[in-house]
């Protein structure tokens, strides 16, 4: 009988895909405890649009649990501007 493999820890604030800092708004506010004056959280991502492609490679697990980091964001925009179109 084989070992059950163990899931794979999500870190909140480092990017599934990079690792690097997520710079997440929303969980800084979890964090710190803390909210805009209107009860809302804010955050970079709110202000951009992030490819339905670069969403898709969210590992499973990290799915609504990490968020994308504005390089990989910026770098799936590039990609997606060099791209050849049909």
């Amino acid at each position: 009988m084989s070992a059950p493999t163990a899931t794979p820890t999500v870190d909140p604030q480092r990017c599934p895909l990079c690792g690097s800092d997520n710079q997440c708004g929303v969980q800084a506010a979890r964090d710190a405890q803390a909210a805009t004056g209107d009860g809302g959280v804010l955050c970079w991502c709110m202000t951009v649009s992030v490819p339905e492609a670069l969403r898709e490679r969210l590992p499973t697990q990290a799915r609504g649990r990490s968020c994308i980091c504005p390089g990989c964001v910026a770098a799936a925009h590039r990609e997606a501007a060099s791209a050849p179109q049909p």
